[in-house]
């Protein structure tokens, strides 16, 4: 929409170029008319609205002059022409370490083993020894499956099943959250990119390189929020795990966080 001065208005030969704080060149208008017509066009203003060819409404001020007169000064930013592209400028861009904390099922303790009496604990044994009804087995650490037979928990699954007696059902463990804060003059590009999926986060600088390097990160977090001074800020965040506490390399499963992850829901062509 277009912003239209009052009748009374006139248009003062004192317009004035600038940048301002967001790296976006101004031009400020000024009106001279009666101070109550000016007030109330102004309020029914909206930010974005056309004052002058190529230029749009950014902020206003109004003072008093004497006789009932008002001046008024429009603040402008370029406009965006329909079909063109505009690219936001980039104002700062800063990276920030975190930790977040991850409970980890007791579970995870458990081999993968699935053989029961096997070394290592098996996880099957231990959720069908936690449903033995006689307690005396129980106690003793043992349990009889389905075909009748008793069977006995490994040194490994005992030492399990000893927290879980105790009421300990998870483990604290951290993540590092790797996270870049990017400050624009307008609505940032590319949000919402690779959300839930391995990539590496772009930072530059041999230490920070160095630390990336170790881990294998997904990307958890793509946000962008609008600051008081109209400026947009973008934040990702990425969680790592450690590439040597798995023989791969590969900690992420890579059929639920790859870049071919499964769908959802999975299908035989996500296989």
């Amino acid at each position: 929409m277009s912003w239209s001065a009052p009748s009374d208005a006139v248009l003062q030969p004192s317009d004035q170029e600038g940048l301002n704080s967001n790296g976006l060149n101004t031009v400020q208008v000024v009106y001279k008319g009666g101070y109550t017509s000016l007030k109330i066009a102004l309020e029914l203003a909206a930010r974005g609205d056309t004052v002058v060819t190529g230029y749009v409404l950014d902020s206003w001020t109004l003072r008093r002059a004497p006789g009932g007169q008002g001046v008024a000064t429009i603040s402008c930013i370029p406009a965006v022409a329909s079909g063109q592209t505009y690219s936001p400028a980039l104002l700062k861009d800063t990276w920030h370490v975190h930790t977040v904390r991850n409970d980890v099922s007791i579970y995870a303790y458990c081999s993968g083993s699935v053989s029961s009496g096997a070394s290592g604990a098996n996880r099957g044994d231990i959720e069908m020894w936690r449903a033995e009804k006689d307690p005396g087995l129980y106690n003793d650490y043992k349990f009889i499956d389905s075909n009748g037979v008793q069977h006995t928990l490994s040194a490994d699954g005992q030492a399990i099943a000893q927290k879980i007696k105790a009421g300990i059902e998870s483990v604290m463990r951290g993540y590092p959250q790797l996270t870049r804060k990017r400050t624009y003059n307008s609505f940032p590009p590319g949000c919402m990119e690779g959300l839930f999926r391995v990539g590496v986060p772009p930072a530059t600088g041999t230490r920070i390189a160095s630390f990336i390097s170790d881990y294998e990160w997904v990307k958890v977090q793509d946000d962008a929020d609008e600051n008081g001074d109209r400026s947009w800020t973008r934040t990702e965040s990425w969680y790592g795990i450690l590439k040597s506490t798995n023989p791969s390399s590969h900690p992420w499963d890579p059929d639920l966080y790859g870049a071919n992850a499964w769908t959802m829901p999975k299908t035989a062509s996500s296989s």
